[in-house]
């Protein structure tokens, strides 16, 4: 079985951009990010034995390399910067990816 919480910014595509709003209500509000990544990732690893973490943007590298390798999903800016540091992750085009991925690993 496995569960997948998500932390995001809100956003929504109005006159074909995408409009991104600061998630104030949320328990990981970050001024700079919206999101607090890294706290996810440690509240996140203190509730549970295994935590995966998925990103695509230069703010996701930090939390990425909190979590194993094994566990590490990336695209985007997230996984150049990941691949020129040497770091291994899994790369994924669609949230299925990862879900597949995190299913075959048990």
């Amino acid at each position: 079985d496995v569960s997948i919480e998500a932390h995001s910014n809100p956003g929504w595509i109005e006159d074909d951009r995408l409009v991104m709003k600061l998630p104030t209500g949320s328990d990981y509000f970050s001024s700079e990010t919206g999101i607090d990544k890294v706290g996810v990732v440690f509240k996140a690893m203190a509730r549970a034995s295994t935590v995966a973490f998925v990103g695509d943007g230069l703010p996701d590298l930090a939390p990425a390399l909190i979590v194993p390798s094994a566990l590490r999903f990336a695209r985007g800016v997230l996984a150049e910067e990941l691949t020129r540091m040497g770091e291994s992750f899994h790369p994924f085009n669609h949230w299925s990816d990862v879900a597949q991925a995190l299913i075959a690993l048990g």
